[in-house]
């Protein structure tokens, strides 16, 4: 789950629940409560697993390896 709070453009997901083989109807989806600053905070919704995979691998990280970035350059400026 993500839970890095530093970025305001990422986005929290909570409760995560992935629907495996066993559920026909909802197999390739995930039940999630999603918060995004200043648009939602902690709605449910219904997510494919390849939205799921893009924002919790691969949305989240950039911005928090950009954010890792900018604290590096920060603190080498002394």
């Amino acid at each position: 789950m993500t839970t890095y709070n530093n970025n305001t453009d990422i986005i929290i997901l909570n409760e995560v629940n992935i629907y495996d083989r066993r559920n026909k109807e909802l197999f390739g989806y995930v039940k999630v409560n999603m918060s995004i600053f200043d648009v939602c905070d902690n709605v449910e919704c219904l997510i494919t697993k390849e939205e799921y995979d893009f924002i919790h691998h691969d949305y989240n990280y950039e911005l928090e390896r950009d954010d890792l970035n900018f604290m590096r350059y920060l603190n080498n400026c002394n």
